[in-house]
């Protein structure tokens, strides 16, 4: 795969061993009709954090080795198919730590340029009713059918709501959506350092103001 090759999702796989973080995203930007000296600070520092996450050397055949701790044997993730999924399924016994309910955090690394990735997997009951979507054009606005559009989305622009989305699972969940007002404050309204894990676990958040209550 050559650097700045656009991946299949959105994803951009950049970078050869040598050159800096900077000359990746200036390769970005050039394909995105982006120039980071017009844009604002606060914009610069979005697109450079959305961006870091895909600064890595795209290799075909990588495999995810994941350890879920207490000793547990490491799951060997393959690489994923055209279609993006590796049709991987393993179980694995162990005692989550309440600490961190309803999550299950794990580590993961691969082989060549050592790197270890952080992770978590949502913990869900044995019976219950789940729901899983991709968030693209059902949650978020991401224009997925436009390749650049859909960059300029994920990596550049403030994210937006996919309209009625929120009435939506408000309805379903059996509320009068005449009676609530749903609002994105996202990167906006941080409360705790975005650069890092832990910061980013708080900022993922949701607030509910209740107005309007008689006593």
């Amino acid at each position: 795969m050559q650097s700045d090759e656009i991946g299949r999702h959105g994803g951009v796989a950049l970078g050869q061993a040598s050159g800096a973080c900077a000359k990746r995203r200036r390769h970005q930007s050039r394909y995105l009709g982006l120039k980071l000296s017009s844009m604002s600070p606060r914009a610069r520092l979005r697109f450079a954090r959305r961006t870091s996450l895909f600064h890595a050397e795209p290799e075909e055949g990588t495999v995810l080795e994941i350890d879920f701790g207490q000793g547990t044997p490491h799951v060997f993730m393959p690489s994923s198919d055209a279609g993006g999924r590796t049709g991987l399924r393993t179980t694995v016994a162990l005692t989550p730590d309440p600490r961190f309910a309803p999550w299950l955090r794990f580590h993961a690394r691969v082989a060549g340029p050592a790197r270890r990735i952080e992770g978590r997997a949502l913990l869900v009951p044995a019976q219950g009713l789940s729901v899983i979507s991709d968030i693209d054009d059902t949650v978020k606005v991401t224009q997925v059918r436009d390749q650049q559009q859909m960059l300029l989305n994920t990596f550049v622009r403030a994210f937006e709501a996919v309209p009625g989305m929120a009435q939506h699972y408000l309805i379903g969940l059996g509320a009068d959506p005449k009676k609530f007002q749903v609002s994105g404050a996202g990167e906006a309204k941080p409360i705790a350092d975005n650069t890092t894990p832990e910061g980013r676990a708080k900022n993922r958040r949701v607030e509910v103001e209740v107005v309007g209550v008689g006593k």
